[in-house]
């Protein structure tokens, strides 16, 4: 044996051997603390969720449901107004005008659509439910037909006419209710 590979063997003999790991009591109690806690907040969380709501259905007074009412109402007199003239217009240079017509039917569709957006921010929840539901069926309706006149659906087809029926009957039973403040 060289004198090289005895020092190499006297080496790995005279240095200690690395230490075990010990099981450290606090390296396992972590973990499980943090467990616990974690099943603890999903429980709480699960709780909350499906807890009864007692109590947050805010009541209004009188005042503050005629004033919900109002503003709905003058919403859908506006939405009325501005679909009735948008999807009534005709292009500025008459029938031979496409572009003319494209830009017509394309405000049509906006008019549509952004009026359906609109009357659904102005229903309030202290607005009467009838008046709160006809107004978010008519806001549906409104978006659906300025949808699908969008995705190239005519007006004769059955379903697009339905929705079209569906929107004057709700106008008109709005207008309606309205007209009674």
């Amino acid at each position: 044996m060289s004198d090289t590979a005895a020092h190499d063997t006297d080496r790995d003999v005279d240095q200690p051997a690395a230490p075990k790991p010990e099981t450290n009591r606090n390296s396992q109690v972590i973990p499980m603390i943090a467990l616990m806690v974690s099943l603890v907040a999903l429980a709480v969380a699960g709780w909350a969720a499906v807890k009864p709501d007692r109590g947050s259905s805010p009541s209004f007074g009188d005042e503050d449901r005629a004033a919900a009412e109002e503003r709905l109402c003058a919403a859908v007199d506006t939405v009325r107004r501005g679909v009735s003239m948008n999807v009534n217009a005709t292009a500025p240079g008459g029938p031979d005008d496409v572009v003319g017509g494209m830009a017509v039917m394309a405000n049509a569709r906006l008019a549509l659509s952004v009026g359906g957006q609109y009357l659904m921010t102005q229903i309030d929840p202290a607005a009467p439910d009838d008046l709160a539901e006809d107004a978010s069926e008519l806001a549906t309706t409104l978006m659906e037909i300025g949808a699908t006149a969008t995705a190239g659906v005519a007006t004769s087809d059955p379903e697009q006419m339905e929705r079209m029926n569906t929107a004057e009957e709700l106008t008109a039973a709005l207008v309606t209710r309205c007209s009674g403040n």
